[in-house]
């Protein structure tokens, strides 16, 4: 249904600028699934004790709210559930992102902060997607990119009065390209470049029309 759904099939349309709409928004949504005790990408584990121990295939307490945090990731970042899940904030949050490197090969380890403040709030949640299932609820996250790819990767921040503020951070994981001299020695003259490119992302970079900016840069 999905599959048919995308592809505009199936009279399952959701979209009211295609034609009516006749079905709600169908999709795969959060990735639950983890190896175990092997930690995926994101750190994200499943513990014997997160499944009951009627049948070690439904969800124990615990196992319950790892599902539940991760669909409230979801919902709070995704660009197709945040305008029916997120209310509109009374007053304006304040949020800077950062993420290092922001770009890289496969396998490449990427950390993310970020500091948010509300007036005469108080800050209770960061929650980040990063475009491939994998969230988390850390302020200050680490994730790896296995596969090659864009990712936009998704931070919601919420305070103790339900406003929020949304920041998206582009992520680019690229294989090299073949090196034809590949096979050459190295020059004894050359020297890795060690700098780490960054993105950064604060509300000072903000446009007029409340778009955001992001500048990047390279330490040398």
């Amino acid at each position: 249904m999905i599959e048919n759904q995308i592809n505009g099939t199936g009279n399952l349309n959701f979209d009211s600028n295609r034609g009516a709409v006749v079905a709600p928004w169908l999709a795969w949504g959060p990735y639950l699934w983890a190896d175990g005790t092997n930690p995926r990408s994101d750190g994200f584990v499943w513990f014997c004790s997160d499944l009951s121990q009627n049948d070690f295939t439904h969800p124990s307490a615990s196992g319950d709210q790892k599902v539940a945090q991760e669909l409230l990731a979801f919902f709070k970042t995704h660009p197709t559930a945040t305008p029916w899940f997120l209310r509109p904030p009374v007053q304006q949050m304040s949020c800077s992102v950062n993420a290092e490197p922001s770009t890289g090969p496969p396998g490449v380890a990427v950390t993310f902060s970020a500091t948010a403040s509300s007036p005469g709030r108080t800050v209770t949640q960061y929650a980040w997607t990063f475009d491939d299932g994998d969230f988390s609820l850390a302020q200050n996250p680490s994730k790896v990119f296995p596969v090659p790819g864009l990712y936009n990767v998704g931070l919601t921040v919420s305070d103790d009065a339900g406003n929020t503020v949304t920041r998206t951070i582009p992520i680019s994981v690229q294989t090299a390209p073949p090196n034809p001299n590949s096979d050459a020695a190295p020059d004894s003259n050359s020297h890795a470049n060690s700098g780490a490119n960054t993105y950064a992302h604060t509300d000072a970079d903000s446009h007029p029309d409340n778009g955001t900016r992001g500048d990047y840069h390279q330490d040398g």
